[in-house]
């Protein structure tokens, strides 16, 4: 059981030393110091110890204790990723003069110790540790994000487009992109003026535009920000000796952000309607102006483009049409009959009014000898045979005996023609 409880006691403080490895691949787990150069404060003889490792220069931040010799190791402690002790070092240069600045800066700040030293070098070293205090949260890493002011495009012209973004950048040294994912055909980020924008930095305001024929439906996409920079942190190491001076250690690494915001295009669709200089059909597609006035516009009895439209305005073929719209007296057209008055009638009627008849009866319709309707006296009159009046002569007059004489010869005449013709039947 000890065995057991010792083993795991092993893997435990194994773990322990692998955790501050483990957050960031590019912490030395140890440094080596590898020279020693002493530097004058410019106050007698006080000197200030120019420590030199594999990992770079190094600074003292326990000026209690005697510096390391060369040539020892010395282990990870912990890492320190923001603060003052981060604007410190950051602002180093390799130099003798701001190397000693630095270090005199780095004790001030985490220890209040005051090395004698120079005025001039310690004017310096307070303006630093001025600077430090002002950022306890100093950090350089890389951060980037755009203020949308509203995710939904709106109409304007030809196009659709956002409201103000600004692109908002901390840290980033180069390669700030913008760029559109899943964006509809021909979408594009502009400027204020309108012009097609590649090159960003921050404060920038941009716009998204999108043509309005590129979107036929809701549509959502995204725009996104990147942008590289570097993460500055220190990392502080200690000997195995704890009377030895702990060492401080600027490191740097490469480092990226991004921020990603949707936006959304609901279309405006138009039926029937003129907008921008287009014609926009009864469904809302782009016509042109005679398709847009045959679905759009009412018609009565007119032809639009190849279309007719009826006295009620509905389409109809060219029939139907010429029925409908076009005046006819006495006249067939397709199936159907117009009278006299120019209205539809029947077979019966249109034959009664516009067709000629004399001396006939159709429907208690009576027509005389100028095919005219009359009365039925008046058809009578004109058309049905009369029989011819007997004239009595006048015995006294001689004349008269005569014209009875002649008038019996004809009568004899007639019936001895009669007779014969029937016996020769």
């Amino acid at each position: 059981m000890k065995k057991q409880t010792k083993f795991l006691l092993i893997i435990v403080m194994c773990l322990s030393l692998l955790a501050p490895i483990c957050t960031n691949a590019k912490v030395s787990k140890s440094i080596k110091l590898t020279k020693k150069t002493y530097l004058k404060t410019g106050s007698g003889s006080n000197t200030v110890t120019k420590f030199k490792t594999n990992k770079g220069y190094a600074y003292c931040i326990t000026p209690g204790k005697n510096g390391p010799t060369v040539g020892t190791t010395l282990y990870l402690k912990n890492t320190i990723k923001s603060g003052g002790l981060v604007y410190l070092l950051d602002q180093a240069g390799t130099s003798d003069s701001s190397f000693m600045v630095t270090q005199l800066a780095v004790w001030k700040y985490a220890n209040n110790f005051h090395k004698a030293g120079s005025s001039s070098n310690w004017a310096k070293a307070n303006k630093l540790v001025k600077g430090a205090k002002k950022n306890k949260d100093y950090n350089t890493k890389p951060s980037v994000s755009l203020k949308v002011s509203s995710s939904s495009l709106n109409e304007s012209g030809n196009y659709y487009k956002s409201g103000k973004i600004t692109v908002v950048a901390k840290n980033i040294k180069k390669n700030l992109k913008v760029k559109l994912v899943d964006a509809p055909k021909n979408a594009k980020i502009v400027n204020s003026a309108g012009k097609t924008k590649t090159s960003f930095k921050n404060g920038d305001v941009i716009y998204v535009m999108v043509p309005t024929s590129s979107v036929n439906s809701k549509t959502t996409f995204k725009i996104i920000i990147s942008g590289n920079g570097s993460l500055t942190y220190v990392n502080r190491y200690k000997s195995k000796n704890s009377n030895t001076q702990e060492l401080i250690v600027i490191d740097v690494e490469p480092a990226s952000d991004s921020y990603t915001a949707n936006l959304s295009i609901v279309p405006v669709i138009r039926k029937c309607a003129y907008y921008n200089g287009k014609y926009y059909g009864i469904d809302g597609r782009i016509v042109d102006k005679t398709t847009y006035s045959i679905e759009c516009e009412k018609h009565s009895c007119e032809k639009v483009g190849d279309k007719y439209f009826g006295r009620d305005g509905n389409i109809v073929d060219a029939t139907t049409f010429d029925i409908e719209c076009n005046k006819h007296v006495c006249e067939i057209v397709g199936d159907t009959y117009f009278g006299k008055e120019g209205i539809e009638v029947d077979s019966t009627t249109y034959d009664k009014e516009c067709n000629k008849h004399k001396c006939e009866i159709i429907d208690d319709t009576y027509f005389g000898v100028n095919g005219d309707v009359v009365t039925a006296d008046v058809y009578r009159d004109q058309c049905e045979a009369k029989p011819t009046p007997v004239i009595v002569p006048d015995t006294a007059d001689g004349n008269g005996l005569i014209y009875v004489l002649i008038g019996s010869i004809i009568i004899l005449t007639s019936f001895i023609t009669i007779d014969t013709i029937a016996n020769k039947s």
